[in-house]
């Protein structure tokens, strides 16, 4: 199960955030260079737009690995979530949904837990699907952070506690193909993602 690749990413009900309304690019025009399968073209750029913190090389890699795990985007999601709870007491309080769940068994059966998982996992779908418009995918990440502002306990800082479960649920789905360069680049997406979150959380109106 994964997200699906629309001009309108709706979240489910419930949900932190209910619609993010993706912006029509429209056509590009670019060279034949540009659209090579093969990835020579990309990978002769040293450097992408400066606020992407990766090169061209690491962004067509990600992008590539990245396919595996839409394929278990589910399973993924939900490792993800319950080794954030697992090891985060305090961000499992802010959940009142889950507070009554007392197993890991009881967390990966709920299915609202799944539905939330679902639905971070589906931002970070959508950031690294759409590398190549950091615009959109700046903004898109900033308006997520901004909506986390209505939950009265949420500080900018628990964003980052999602790093290490996010990690870990990678590592496991892509088994061997976790190489110690893949590592390096998933490690500088998260924390792009977390910093841009954060930045939106932090904005004044």
């Amino acid at each position: 199960m994964g997200c699906s690749a629309t001009k309108t990413l709706t979240l489910k009900k419930g949900s932190v955030l209910t619609e993010i309304t993706k912006k029509a690019r429209g056509d590009r025009v670019g060279s034949p260079n540009d659209q090579d399968t093969n990835g020579d073209a990309i990978q002769e750029k040293e450097e992408l737009d400066p606020r992407l913190p990766m090169t061209a090389r690491q962004q067509y890699g990600i992008t590539k690995s990245w396919k595996a795990i839409s394929r278990n985007m589910t399973k993924t999601s939900i490792n993800m979530f319950v080794r954030l709870f697992e090891t985060n007491t305090e961000v499992w309080d802010l959940f009142a949904t889950f507070k009554d769940l007392e197993t890991v068994s009881d967390l990966r059966e709920n299915r609202s837990l799944e539905n939330h998982a679902m639905m971070v996992m589906c931002t970070i779908d959508e950031t690294i699907t759409n590398l190549d418009d950091l615009d959109y995918v700046i903004d898109m990440l900033q308006r997520v952070g901004k909506t986390h502002t209505r939950f009265q306990k949420f500080r900018a800082d628990l964003f980052w506690k999602i790093e290490e479960p996010f990690l870990l649920a990678i590592k496991e789905t892509l088994g061997d193909r976790y190489t110690v360069s893949m590592e390096f680049t998933y490690k500088r997406t998260i924390r792009f993602i977390v910093e841009n979150l954060s930045q939106g959380f932090k904005k004044q109106d």
